[in-house]
């Protein structure tokens, strides 16, 4: 039997030592993988953003989106007064945002919305990596991303890519993140669903269909068919149905209904009429 003399015996942890072995892990948006991360793609993205000449669409959002601060019609998007059916305006908000702030809309108000997309993207990348992998792992996975090819192109133009990237791949990321952490199911379809929504207002009904199909599939697999009729998911779904129509139901008030589809469908309805099995294996391919 060791003596109680109120002094650590040789060899045994002292309470100090034991606090120190235990301590709690820094949060994974404080890890300095994440900042070299959010530096790098500073450094890729937003120098010299401006040097490029206004390209391809850009013009015609930057317009729709200057008529929209100085006209002072936010719902509708016109160009010289009158309206247009190319997509959904979230996107030209944002660039309204910026310029109203910046005092004018030129070539950065038009690509800073994209730049903060991609930004944003490398946290929701990472932070979803660390739910499962290394702080290494999740520091390639997001790296990878911003280097890709297309993503360097397009991330600091003023194109709705970047947006709808942000938006759609959040709401499949955090659909699963909030899984992997054990938050509730209802949560995790509601934000699964209101990032859907806002991939909706920024391209089109392309967001909700990839959103449900892969989550769908996932479910099937996974054996959980009861979660695609649950309560939840229905709280979820509503949510997203709820952001879409604070925009779509006062358009739909001033413009009736066949205004209402052409915004969704006037830019990409002719791909569907081109519709062949030819056509998209020659794509696939």
């Amino acid at each position: 039997m060791q003596p109680m003399t109120g002094q650590p015996v040789e060899g045994t942890p002292t309470l100090a030592a034991t606090d120190a072995s235990v301590a709690p892990r820094r949060p994974w948006w404080r890890e300095p993988e994440l900042l070299v991360l959010l530096a790098l793609t500073a450094c890729f993205y937003m120098i010299r953003v401006t040097d490029l000449s206004v390209r391809g669409e850009e013009s015609r959002r930057g317009r729709i989106a200057w008529e929209m601060w100085h006209n002072g019609d936010w719902i509708v998007p016109r160009i010289q007064g009158q309206p247009v059916f190319f997509r959904p305006p979230l996107q030209n908000w944002l660039i309204a945002l910026v310029g109203m702030v910046h005092g004018t809309v030129d070539e950065f108000a038009l690509r800073v919305p994209s730049v903060l997309a991609i930004l944003t993207l490398v946290v929701i990348v990472y932070g979803y990596g660390r739910s499962f992998l290394s702080r290494l792992g999740a520091f390639f996975c997001a790296l990878s991303l911003v280097s890709l090819g297309q993503v360097l192109e397009l991330g600091r133009l003023g194109e709705t890519d970047s947006l709808f990237t942000l938006f759609l791949a959040g709401s499949l990321l955090t659909w699963k993140w909030c899984r992997n952490a054990g938050v509730s199911a209802r949560r995790a379809w509601c934000w699964g669903y209101a990032l859907a929504a806002l991939a909706t207002l920024t391209k089109g009904p392309q967001a909700p269909m990839y959103f449900v199909g892969a989550v769908t599939i996932f479910c099937l697999i996974t054996g959980r068919r009861r979660e695609l009729f649950s309560r939840d998911h229905l709280v979820g779904l509503l949510t997203g149905m709820v952001l879409v129509g604070l925009w779509q139901v006062p358009y739909a008030i001033k413009m009736g209904p066949k205004a209402s589809i052409d915004i969704y469908f006037h830019d990409v309805g002719p791909r569907f009429f081109e519709f062949t099995v030819g056509n998209v294996l020659g794509h696939m391919l």
